[in-house]
């Protein structure tokens, strides 16, 4: 990671719909496995097109909750090319940016799906990791130091003891 760099995407794992029951298709457009931003915001974009019932939110999942609902909606004159005779085909799109300050430290985003009909499918995780601001960073890296080095004084400690007894004579003999 550069030293502007505050998120990197690890990985995106797209969802195979093709087995689906409840989509003719879908795609993560963005985050891309690599992108790094300068702020503590990931962009999501693609798209989600329903069978049985039109797509109406993407969810955004952490640790089971969901953090973020991106409605689907935005114009997606690609995606009617292919699915024209499919309802919705030309306005099946999700685009927002997250804030995700408040996640963990590293972690996945799970991407649900949800219909209008209340079902839902998941289409996708994507695995990022956070690097702290630079006063923060250092602060951490000064504690971990701190707590080494006693670590490295209670075993000079111990090996000093240990050493002071083997180089006394034994006094009973």
């Amino acid at each position: 990671m550069s030293e502007d760099t505050l998120i990197e995407i690890i990985e995106v794992i797209q969802t195979s719909a093709d087995n689906s029951e409840l989509l003719w298709g879908c795609n993560i457009d963005l985050p891309n496995q690599g992108d790094q931003t300068d702020s503590y915001e990931i962009s999501f974009k693609g798209w989600v097109l329903g069978k049985k019932s039109p797509a109406i939110a993407v969810e955004l999942i952490s640790g089971g909750e969901t953090i973020e609902k991106i409605a689907v909606d935005q114009s997606r004159p690609d995606v009617f090319e292919v699915y024209g005779n499919v309802s919705k085909a030309g306005s099946c799109g999700f685009l927002r940016k997250v804030e995700v300050s408040k996640l963990l430290q590293a972690g996945e985003l799970v991407l649900e799906t949800v219909f209008s009909d209340r079902s839902r499918v998941q289409i996708g995780e994507v695995q990022y990791r956070k690097k702290l601001p630079f006063l923060k960073q250092v602060q951490a890296d000064l504690g971990q130091s701190q707590t080494r080095l006693q670590q490295i004084q209670s075993e000079l400690e111990i090996y000093a003891h240990s050493s002071k007894k083997l180089s006394q004579p034994e006094q009973n003999r």
